[in-house]
Formats: structure tokens, C-alpha cells, sequence
């Protein structure tokens, strides 16, 4: 393993291989691989859905340790495939350019973390800020730190960032961050994976409700991305696909403004701080209240948010926890 570096705290395996095919100044020859290979040709479109370190970790790691004489146990020890809920990098653009630039500084390349892509972890749990979003556009999945930096170093004084130096972003920054932290520990303290997989999904189902376009009053245009679903309020499929998949179309800001409203409703944060985000949102009565308004006003919402809900109540978390609920699920 001569000139083989050691990986990042939490860094994902394709970033690690990145930097790994930049020491060597060699590149795996993906063309060379059979056309049944998910690795062939990333970053064509007919790859777009193909993420290495997510639905081929596995065929990852077996390539790779064959073509640079790496102990697959080093491998698996060292990039595990987690559990949490993924943002697919299809889809997940978030970053946090401060570690970025961090890790040019110290290991002289950027680097990006599993983390990053996990649907209910919107904030950098290093720096305390909601993650960057990028244009999803990018070709090449290897080479997507380089990427990233080059984008954020050039639209470093455009519209697209300069909204974050507000003080609301402060604020959704730090809210969303005491529940991120919250759910993590909630989950550690699971006694197995099923348990974990149903506590991810009842903080997960609630950030899906506050993500629907009903809900749109809670995000200001600068947070809301371009990728949206249309307003489809009817209990049709439409819906449905809206309801479970608008969370992976969402930026980090919609869900880290997302996580501060599920924080609101599970008691983990205040009607007074929720106060302090009065410039995300319009409010015109006592937020709890008003979520539960908007909830109501988008037809079976509130029938479907707790038949998902009881689906996944532990004892960890449950209905019984969630604040000013409707009388019927009392």
C-alpha cells in the first residue's frame, strides 16, 4: 500500500479514491470494465443513478483493491455502508466548503464526506453551518470534490451564496443542528439496526410532510430549490410520489428548515426560538398551531402522516411526543 493515503475521518470511499488516483497520477480505466459493470462510463447519463457509495460499494471495493493491491479488509474496515437515509449523489449536491478548503490546506486535496448525503444531516457537524448546494450537473463522479471547490470558488460572490451570510442563516444553522445531533443520538442509543431504520423514518416521514408543496409557505424563495414537484394536494399517485420523494429533490436549506420545524412539533425546539426564524417564514400565529393548519389544508395529510407515523413509533419516539396534536390522533 506504498503511497496509498490514509482516509479522511468519515470520507466517502470515491473521494478517498479520487485522491488516491491523484497521488498515483493514474486513473482506473472504467471503459476496460465489462458493460455489465455499474462503474462503465459514470458520468454518461446512462449513469446518473449509479452511485458508488451507495448501491455499489461492494463492486467498488473489489475493483479497486485488484487494480492498486489493497487488502479488501482495509477496504470494509474503513468505508462501511451506513444505514442512514441517502441522498444519492444523483440527486444530493450539498458540501461544506469550509472542510473542503480545510483538507486542501492539510492533505493538499479536497475530500468529501459520507455524511454530507444524509437526507436528516443538512448542517456540518464540524463548523455548525447548514451545507452548500450546487448544481447537480457535474460529470464525473470521482472527481466531484475538485468539482465542488472550483464551483463555490467561483460563485463566491454571486446571489447563489451570498443569502447565507444573513442572520436567519445562523439561526436555521443552529436549531437544525440541535435536532440533527438529537436524532443521532436517539438512533445510537437503538438496540439494533431495525430500531434505528424505524426512528430514521419517524423523524423522516415528518420532514417529507414539511417538504410537501403545501407547506411552502414555511420556506422563503432563496431557501426553496429549482427542482420542486408541483402542487399536488389530491391523494393521487402524483401525491404520493411528491410525499416520498420531494426530500431527495429538497437543498440542505429545505431540510435543515425542515428539521427545525420537526424539532418544533417534537418539543426539541421552543415556540420562542422558533421565533427567531420569523425571516424564513411568514407567521401569523403560534408556528405549532400553524403546522398543523397547513397540514390540514392538504387533503388525507394528516390521515397519512399517522398511519406512517405509528408504523414506525418506538419507544424512543412516538405520537405521544409530538406537540399541540390534532384531537383525533389523541
Amino acid at each position: 500500500m506504498s503511497c496509498i493515503p490514509e482516509p479522511v475521518v468519515g470520507e466517502s470511499l470515491s473521494s478517498w479514491i479520487f485522491r488516491v488516483q491523484l497521488i498515483k497520477r493514474e486513473y482506473l480505466d472504467l471503459s476496460s470494465f465489462d458493460k455489465s459493470n455499474p462503474f462503465t462510463e459514470l458520468g454518461s447519463k446512462s449513469a446518473e443513478n449509479v452511485d458508488p457509495d451507495v448501491n455499489s460499494l461492494d463492486a467498488l471495493i473489489n475493483d479497486f483493491s485488484s487494480t492498486y493491491d489493497v487488502p479488501k479488509s482495509y477496504l470494509l474496515d474503513k468505508f462501511q455502508r451506513s444505514t442512514q437515509p441517502i441522498m444519492a449523489k444523483h440527486y444530493s449536491s450539498a458540501y461544506c466548503y469550509e472542510c473542503i478548503a480545510s483538507s486542501i490546506r492539510t492533505i493538499g486535496a479536497p475530500h468529501m464526506k459520507v455524511a454530507w448525503c444524509f437526507a436528516l444531516a443538512p448542517v456540518c457537524t464540524v463548523h455548525g453551518k447548514v451545507l452548500n448546494d450546487r448544481p447537480s450537473y457535474s460529470s464525473s463522479v470521482e472527481s466531484s470534490p475538485r468539482q465542488v471547490f472550483l464551483w463555490h470558488t467561483e460563485n463566491l460572490f454571486s446571489s447563489k451564496l451570498k443569502w447565507r451570510e444573513r442572520a436567519s442563516y445562523d439561526v436555521v444553522s443552529a436549531l437544525a443542528l440541535r435536532v440533527q445531533n438529537l436524532h443521532e443520538s436517539i438512533r445510537a442509543s437503538a438496540i439494533n439496526t431495525k430500531r434505528q431504520c424505524m426512528i430514521d423514518n419517524f423523524i423522516l416521514t415528518i420532514v417529507r410532510a414539511l417538504l410537501m408543496p403545501s407547506v411552502s409557505c414555511f420556506y422563503s424563495n432563496r431557501f426553496q430549490s429549482e427542482t420542486r414537484l408541483g402542487n399536488n394536494n389530491s391523494f393521487s399517485d402524483s401525491w404520493f410520489r411528491s410525499f416520498f420523494h420531494n426530500v431527495f429533490l429538497a437543498s440542505a436549506s429545505e431540510r435543515a428548515i425542515a428539521m427545525c420545524l420537526t424539532g418544533v412539533l417534537l418539543g426539541w425546539i421552543t415556540n420562542e426560538e422558533a421565533e427567531l426564524l420569523q425571516p424564513v417564514y411568514d407567521r401569523e400565529q403560534n408556528i405549532t398551531q400553524n403546522i398543523w393548519t397547513v397540514f390540514k389544508s392538504d387533503a388525507n395529510m394528516l390521515h397519512w402522516l399517522k398511519f406512517e407515523l405509528l408504523r414506525n413509533e418506538t419507544d424512543l419516539l412516538s405520537l405521544a411526543q409530538l406537540s399541540n396534536k390534532p384531537g383525533s390522533w389523541k
